[in-house]
């Protein structure tokens, strides 16, 4: 399974697994100071038992994210008029006549300026990969058919 990202995206990646290990590192440390405070510890330890609790957590985030990275992929955005991954498309909902601005990501983005950016496996992504302006699609979103007009499609500038 490839998992697809844009470079900068994929660098957030690795910056989250290496905040992960550092918090790992910090909180083994938590570990062997909360024993040294008291005798006792695995029962009536409360900051050990916590930091146990914090350790498996981080570990399992960060576990998972270099799982993702195994299987990442870095990728371009393509030249060309049809929506791809990095591309915004900008479409007409042609049940409510609503009109919406989107930008296909990454498997997984991370940052702030993610509230418009649609995972590119996402449901509404797929509908839209490989469209143009001018094409009229639909799809299955959440077991709703929904049919959509391209308006534009775009390169954004980096």
């Amino acid at each position: 399974m490839v998992l697809y990202f844009l470079r900068r995206d994929y660098d957030a990646l690795l910056e989250q697994i290496q905040q992960g290990q550092t918090k790992m590192r910090e909180i083994g440390t938590d570990i062997g100071e909360s024993c040294r405070q008291s005798g006792e510890t695995t029962h009536d330890n409360f900051p050990y038992e916590e930091a146990i609790r914090q350790q498996q957590m981080a570990s399992t985030r960060t576990r998972d994210l270099i799982r993702v990275k195994e299987h990442a992929r870095i990728v371009q955005v393509t030249p060309g008029p049809a929506a791809s991954i990095g591309k915004v498309v900008t479409y007409k909902d042609t049940g409510n006549g609503e009109t919406h601005t989107l930008k296909i990501g990454s498997h997984m983005t991370f940052g702030s300026n993610t509230d418009d950016v649609v995972a590119y496996n996402a449901p509404l992504a797929k509908i839209f990969i490989g469209k143009k302006a001018g094409d009229e699609c639909h799809g299955k979103i959440a077991g709703v058919t929904h049919e959509f007009l391209i308006l534009e499609v775009s390169t954004p500038t980096p």
